[in-house]
C-alpha cells in the first residue's frame, strides 16, 4: 500500500539563538541555516525514509528554492508525479530555535497558496489506479483548507484512511472533520478546534494528541483513551518533530498496525526527530523507531 501526502513545500530559514526574542527585543543569533522544509514535504520525506511508497501532492515555484525542495524529497524516494510548478515563489518558513530546542515559526505560503481543490482532485484521481484501498492519505494546513477538504473527500471515495494534522491551527468546518479518520493535533491545536467532545461530535474517528516531551494521548469515538508516555531524548531541535510523528503514524497504519501500536511507533519516531538539528532526520529508520517503541513498551 502507500502513503499519499497533500501539503506544503517550503524553504526553512532557521536561526539559532540563545533564547526566543520577546516582542521588540533583538537577540544576537549564533547561526543560520537554509534548508528544504514545509509540513507536507517533511511528512513525505519521513514516510519515504521509513520505507513507505510515498506520493507528494503540492506546488512549488519555478525558482531555485523550488528546485531544491523538489530534489530534497525526490532524493529520499518520494514520488513527485503530481507535484505542480506554479507562477509564484516557493513557500518559505522563518524559524527561530533557542538553546532548549524550542522554536517559533512564521510561514509565507507562496506557491502553496495556489494548490487549488481542482488540482488536488485531479492529482489524486490520477494516483488512484496505483494506490490501493487501505492506503493512508495525510494532509496538513499550510495549504488552502479547500484543497485539504477536496483531498479528504477523494481519499474517502477511494477507501484511503484520512489522517489530518491540523497545523497551523485554524477553524475547520464539520463537513471536513466528518471525513477525518485520525486527527493529530498538539494540545494548543486541539483546544483551538473546540476540544475532543466537539471534534468527536463533528465526526472525527480518533484523535492522537501530541504532548511534546510528555508523549501523546489517544482518544477514540467510543470514549476510551490512553496516555502514552514520552521517551527520553536529548532535545536539539523540536522543529518538524510533529511532522515526523504524523508520518510515522501514517506508515504504521498503512502497515496495518492497531491505532495503539501505531501511536507508540510514532512516539518513538518523534523522540528520534528532536535529537536532530535538521527537520529532515538523518538517523530516522524504521528499525530504530521500532526498537525504541518496543523498549519503551517493555518498561511500562
Amino acid at each position: 500500500m502507500s502513503v499519499i501526502v497533500v501539503g506544503s513545500l517550503n524553504t526553512d530559514v532557521t536561526i539559532r539563538a540563545p533564547r526566543i526574542p520577546a516582542p521588540g527585543e533583538t537577540v544576537l543569533a549564533t547561526g543560520v541555516v537554509e534548508e528544504p522544509g514545509g509540513k507536507g514535504a517533511n511528512q513525505a520525506a519521513a514516510a519515504a525514509t521509513l520505507g513507505a511508497q510515498t506520493f507528494l501532492v503540492g506546488a512549488v515555484g519555478d525558482d531555485e528554492r523550488g528546485r531544491a525542495a523538489r530534489a530534497a524529497v525526490e532524493d529520499v524516494g518520494v514520488r513527485l508525479d503530481q507535484l505542480a510548478t506554479v507562477d509564484a515563489p516557493t513557500g518559505a518558513a522563518y524559524v527561530t530555535v533557542d538553546d532548549r530546542g524550542e522554536n517559533t515559526i512564521a510561514v509565507h505560503p507562496g506557491a502553496n497558496g495556489l494548490l487549488h481543490p481542482d488540482r488536488v482532485a485531479d492529482a489524486l484521481d490520477r494516483l488512484a489506479p496505483v494506490v490501493s484501498p487501505g492506503s493512508v492519505l495525510v494532509a496538513s494546513l499550510e495549504v488552502p483548507v479547500e484543497a485539504v477538504a477536496a483531498a479528504a473527500r477523494i481519499g474517502r471515495d477511494h477507501g484511503w484512511t484520512v489522517l489530518l494534522n491540523p497545523a497551523p491551527a485554524r477553524p475547520l468546518d464539520a463537513e471536513l472533520l466528518a471525513l477525518v479518520d485520525v486527527l493529530t493535533p498538539n494540545e494548543t491545536e486541539a483546544r483551538a478546534l473546540g476540544g475532543p467532545d466537539a471534534l468527536f461530535g463533528a465526526g472525527v474517528g480518533a484523535i492522537i494528541a501530541t504532548r511534546g516531551s510528555d508523549g501523546c494521548a489517544m482518544l477514540r469515538q467510543d470514549g476510551s483513551s490512553e496516555r502514552i508516555a514520552g521517551l527520553e531524548a536529548r532535545v536539539v531541535n523540536t522543529t518538524g518533530a510533529g511532522d515526523v510523528f504524523t508520518a510515522a503514524l501514517a506508515c504504521a497504519l498503512d502497515d496495518g498496525m492497531t491505532l495503539e501500536r501505531a501511536a507508540r511507533f510514532a512516539n518513538a519516531a518523534g523522540a528520534i526527530a528532536v535529537e536532530s538539528a535538521s527537520t529532515r532526520v538523518p538517523g530516522l529508520t524504521r528499525a530504530e523507531a521500532t526498537a525504541r517503541a518496543e523498549a519503551a513498551r517493555a518498561t511500562r
